[in-house]
């Protein structure tokens, strides 16, 4: 297994507030996406989804080589519960399930030769694309896109919209009730997300990569479109950006890249050679 590139950047241009992690071992590669909520904590100054990030990226840093799925899976629950405990936020996590530190992620374990993908981050297997979409997170930034579409036929520009994304404050509600459909199992809107608890194993998505395949692209969903080189995926984006800055025609998104934002959302990329 060889590093061929990998890349992360924040939306607001700054790594230190950046939530997307990438993890390289000799056994295991992956990209970490944290998962910002709308219960603003800090812990140690950092978001809920920078510190599921950096949790996540322990735990996997720590894997042996010839484990399961399963026990990949045991060690990030067992890992984010410890945090909760030594912070003794154990009765607050139960009380406002939107307070758990929570993540995505795409990782390869080499000892399997699989990819694993829990929310919606992306993968690339030499020249097929592996996506895990969440329909809810689809069914949001849709009414976004709406709203929005509307807000300009009354008369509001692109520009102002912006500075003040009436959009993102119009389905603010619906992330109020997104907590209710993570991790369970017989809901069209359910999703499974890494916040400690057990995720449904219909919730898991696992690819086995095929035989004689030579690369495996995997990225956070800070890239709308999955290019196969780090260049390509960047002026993808730009050129969207270009043509989309408020991310609601074809790349549709829960914000727009307004002031102060480098992009849509944090991004990372990692290919490796098999």
């Amino acid at each position: 297994m060889k590093l061929i590139e990998s890349y992360l950047e924040g939306k607001y241009g700054n790594l230190n507030k950046c939530e997307d992690s990438i993890v390289f071992t000799d056994n295991y590669a992956c990209v970490i996406d944290g998962s910002s909520s709308r219960v603003n904590m800090l812990f140690d100054g950092k978001t809920n989804g920078k510190i599921a990030s950096e949790i996540v990226a322990e735990a996997v840093n720590e894997f042996p080589t010839n484990i399961s799925w399963k026990e990949i899976l045991e060690r990030i629950y067992n890992k984010l519960n410890e945090f909760y405990e030594k912070r003794g936020l154990k009765k607050c996590i139960q009380e406002t399930p939107d307070a758990r530190a929570q993540a995505a992620i795409a990782i390869y374990s080499k000892n399997l030769n699989e990819v694993c993908m829990i929310a919606d981050c992306q993968c690339m297997i030499d020249n097929t694309m592996y996506y895990n979409p969440i329909i809810m997170d689809e069914v949001r930034v849709s009414a976004r896109a709406l709203f929005l579409e509307a807000e300009l036929r009354l008369g509001k520009t692109i520009e102002e919209l912006l500075e003040n994304d009436t959009g993102t404050e119009y389905i603010k509600p619906l992330l109020g009730i997104q907590y209710l459909f993570k991790n369970i199992s017989g809901s069209q809107y359910s999703y499974g997300v890494l916040d400690g608890q057990k995720i449904p194993e219909e919730e898991i998505k696992v690819v086995k990569v095929p035989k004689g395949a030579k690369n495996i692209i995997l990225s956070s969903d800070g890239y709308p479109v999955l290019k196969g080189t780090l260049k390509e995926s960047e002026d993808e984006l730009k050129r969207i950006i270009r043509e989309d800055p408020l991310c609601i025609r074809i790349n549709k998104q829960f914000r727009g890249v307004g002031k102060g934002l480098v992009s849509y959302d944090d991004r990372a990329y990692l290919k490796i050679e098999i």
